[in-house]
């Protein structure tokens, strides 16, 4: 269908290395929503999945999406349970370079590494700059 409208691709390579990395993947791309410490949630339309890919196979991809003004996110689940969509034990790379990937022209480059990873430090990360320090801990 995207064949026919106003399209770009967006390209680049897929990396796997761990158990289940032989089962299909599923790419998704949707909307970037950008938010800040202390905003509200996102309410209203969020603009939903833009495009999904199914690929087999591990290296090179190439996807069709809308082609856009504002920013998208790529998604690549590696589907071991081969239902579509994301189920615990999972893995999940997701690729929003800090909301700069603008389908309006052909991109490539676009590097998804799904391998198993060792988590460091705190889940979510650093705190935010933006955030007050946590309370002191006795």
């Amino acid at each position: 269908q995207l064949k026919e409208q106003s399209h770009v691709e967006l390209s680049g390579t897929i990396k796997c290395n761990g158990d289940g990395c032989n089962a299909p993947m599923v790419m998704r791309v949707v909307p970037f929503l950008e938010s800040k410490p202390g905003d509200p949630p996102p309410s209203g339309d969020l603009g939903g999945i833009l495009t999904t890919k199914t690929i087999t196979g591990l290296g090179t991809y190439n996807i069709l999406v809308p082609k856009l003004k504002t920013p998208v996110v790529l998604e690549l689940l590696v589907d071991t349970n081969e239902d579509g969509l994301p189920s615990s034990g999972e893995r999940l790379a997701v690729l929003e370079q800090c909301g700069k990937i603008v389908p309006s022209k052909d991109l490539s480059n676009l590097n998804l590494d799904c391998s198993d990873k060792t988590i460091e430090g705190p889940m979510g990360g650093p705190l935010s700059p933006d955030e007050p320090p946590p309370p002191e801990q006795e």
